[in-house]
């Protein structure tokens, strides 16, 4: 998937719900970026996980309570409304993308600063970015239902739209 040209967000003179919130489009689905970095491989869908003791250095998902336990987060473009937990779960994430077992890339349906601050403190301290996008929760299902994701977002500002066109959704 090419980074795209058009952003669709308000311009800067303009304010309101335009730039404040992702939006379908006849052509895909549109999603801010909360991270850039470029990744792709297979979509998981989970429940909110506390990275905090509920992944370990592996990138495995260890909460017993988890209905995705012992499920590897690595390598995939994992999908969850928002992380949970501790603040802590930004340095776990931290590791785990400077050790190469984080996810490729993290879509979410809520800016979650726990992941942000994982990925900003991998990026500053290692150099390794991966793209962390918020789409809306009436997109869902299209994210939910694709096989495989590719999010190319090097590029581009924190807070600008990137188009998701449905043949870069499985």
């Amino acid at each position: 998937m090419s980074e795209q040209a058009e952003w669709g967000g308000a311009s800067a003179g303009e304010a309101g719900r335009g730039r404040d919130r992702p939006a379908r489009t006849d052509s895909g689905v549109r999603a801010r970026v909360l991270h850039p970095g470029t990744g792709e491989g297979p979509v998981l869908v989970i429940e909110p996980v506390s990275f905090w003791g509920g992944v370990d250095e592996h990138g495995t998902i260890s909460d017993v309570h988890h209905p995705h336990c012992g499920t590897s987060i690595s390598g995939t473009v994992l999908v969850l409304p928002a992380s949970k937990g501790s603040s802590s779960g930004s340095s776990v994430l931290a590791e785990l993308i400077m050790r190469g077992r984080a996810p490729a890339a993290i879509i979410v349906t809520e800016p979650d600063a726990i992941i942000v601050s994982g990925c900003l403190a991998a990026a500053e301290i290692g150099g390794a970015a991966i793209p962390v996008a918020e789409v809306a929760r009436e997109d869902w299902p299209a994210v939910r239902t694709a096989a495989r994701a590719e999010l190319a977002f090097a590029s581009v500002e924190i807070g600008e739209y990137a188009q998701v066109d449905p043949a870069h959704l499985g």
